[in-house]
């Protein structure tokens, strides 16, 4: 493989390294974001050599989402042992991606955002309908307050990321009452 400098950014290095280690989800995409915070990772802590950043003005991503509101769940009991066919499972495919994002756009506080690195999400279905959703993302890869705090050291937030977690958002149509686990 080339090396890192022989390439003319980051990205296309990154690229590289997804095709030649197969690091693609489910669509096939390769693994650009999670691809290019790994190897940030892997320079700080001296083990690769990265061509100097390229930055260029940016507008923050939009999540693709669902063009029409998702339908309000019809005739939801207030327990939750009485919801029929109540399931919570991950998003499959990109269609629920898209209803997870405009759940989260129409139900959450911050709207929709783009996540970036690893996650897991999630959505609440059940007979009467989409009853929710959440998301969990990657904690940021380097927050300097974070890591002086906690005295980390470039190797030592390499380790001790996969210990932290941000549920980044979640979101319940609006309608529905949300009870407590002592009530269901």
């Amino acid at each position: 493989m080339p090396p890192p400098e022989s390439f003319p950014g980051r990205t296309a290095f990154a690229r590289e390294v997804c095709a030649r280690f197969g690091f693609f989800d489910a669509f096939g995409n390769p693994r650009e974001s999670s691809c290019r915070a790994a190897l940030r990772d892997l320079d700080a802590a001296g083990l690769v050599k990265l061509p100097p950043a390229r930055r260029s003005p940016s507008v923050a991503p939009r999540p693709q989402m669902s063009s029409d509101p998702v339908p309000a769940a019809c005739g939801v009991p207030k327990r939750a042992g009485a919801v029929a066919g109540l399931d919570v499972r991950p998003v499959a495919g990109r269609e629920e991606a898209r209803i997870l994002s405009r759940l989260l756009h129409d139900e959450h506080p911050q709207g929709a955002v783009q996540h970036g690195g690893r996650q897991l999400r999630y959505l609440v279905a059940s007979d009467h309908g989409w009853l929710g959703g959440f998301v969990f993302a990657s904690p940021s890869s380097a927050l300097a307050p974070r890591d002086r705090w906690i005295g980390w050291t470039a190797q030592a937030r390499l380790e001790g990321l996969g210990m932290l977690h941000d549920a980044t958002g979640k979101a319940a149509h609006a309608r529905i009452s949300i009870l407590s686990l002592s009530e269901i």
